[in-house]
């Protein structure tokens, strides 16, 4: 519908959210490799939880008959249950496509996130340090390139399986404060 216009960046759409001036209980990505640290921060003014995909959709993207009927049925529903019910039917709704084998979408916890840049701070502050060595360039070049790409042609990797594969002194905290992060 609007050829002259590019996606939006995180930065416009954190605009769009500070000038609508409100606190949503979720925001969903019904769009491919949204599920990421810096899109999860910069939603945490404007939301409770964010539901995105750390993968590629698939063109089906949501199935949105089985969450709206349960928030019909009771509009109290309580927002992480209503995720889960997005994030199965999101699966179960693509489970026989060409996708199939990565179907991914998550529910983060968006009170958890600042503790989790926090821990990535201090994490990248000791990567930084040991960097000195050439010997560690070359165990965190490999351990990156270990890290699981979300998609080709993306610079994007998990954040588990880097921080797990560069196994710092930091690394447990890390892994900690992205657990809580993950609510499903």
């Amino acid at each position: 519908n609007f050829p002259q216009s590019d996606c939006m960046t995180i930065t416009e759409i954190g605009a769009a959210l500070d000038d609508a001036g409100v606190v949503l209980d979720f925001v969903g990505f019904d769009a491919c490799l949204m599920a990421t640290a810096e899109t999860a921060y910069m939603l945490d003014d404007y939301a409770d939880f964010m539901i995105a995909a750390q993968r590629v959709e698939p063109g089906n993207g949501w199935d949105y008959t089985p969450w709206i009927s349960a928030l019909s049925q009771n509009i109290s529903i309580d927002t992480l249950e209503l995720a889960t019910i997005i994030a199965d039917s999101f699966v179960e709704h693509n489970a026989d496509g060409y996708y199939a084998s990565e179907l991914t979408l998550s529910v983060m916890d968006l009170t958890y996130i600042d503790a989790l840049f926090s821990e990535l701070y201090m994490f990248f502050d000791q990567a930084g340090d040991a960097l000195v060595n050439d010997q560690a360039f070359k165990e965190m070049s490999r351990d990156r390139y270990d890290s699981r790409a979300m998609a080709d042609n993306y610079d994007q990797v998990d954040i588990g399986y880097l921080v797990g594969n560069m196994n710092l002194a930091q690394t447990h905290n890390v892994l900690n404060a992205l657990d809580l992060c993950v609510a499903y």
